[in-house]
């Protein structure tokens, strides 16, 4: 499985940086499966991007760091992430159309097969002098 983490412009520097990402508690539930080794990836829903493939580096807790996003809103649902090469894709939802309906944590097999192929076709995304 996949897991889909989101975040705002606000939010998505943070993210990046300190390589955690975090959900609302409304996502607990599908959080909560995630293994370490597992594809996560990130959508900006300000400005629609989708970056990745990340891969999950811890287990997944409840305020791992209680003090991220704390100007942003609340995000404790948080898993930290590794990447060695990612991509972003702009306007993603005009390219994966599941982005346009509601919102869950856990993509389908099918869901993230169309995330990997979109991605091996995006621009990559050079992030460490970007943050």
């Amino acid at each position: 499985m996949s897991y889909l983490f989101f975040c705002s412009d606000a939010t998505e520097r943070e993210c990046l940086r300190n390589g955690l990402f975090g959900n609302s508690s409304r996502f607990w539930d599908e959080v909560k499966r995630i293994k370490v080794g597992d594809p996560v990836f990130l959508y900006n829903l300000n400005s629609g991007s989708l970056m990745g493939p990340f891969k999950a580096s811890s287990e997944p807790m409840i305020h791992k760091d209680p003090y991220a996003f704390m100007g942003s809103g609340t995000f404790p649902a948080q898993v930290e992430v590794t990447w060695t090469k990612a991509h972003i894709i702009r306007n993603a939802s005009k390219e994966l159309t599941f982005l346009r309906t509601r919102l869950r944590c856990r993509l389908t097999p099918k869901e993230t097969v169309q995330v990997f192929q979109a991605l091996h076709d995006a621009q990559f995304l050079q992030l460490s002098g970007w943050l």
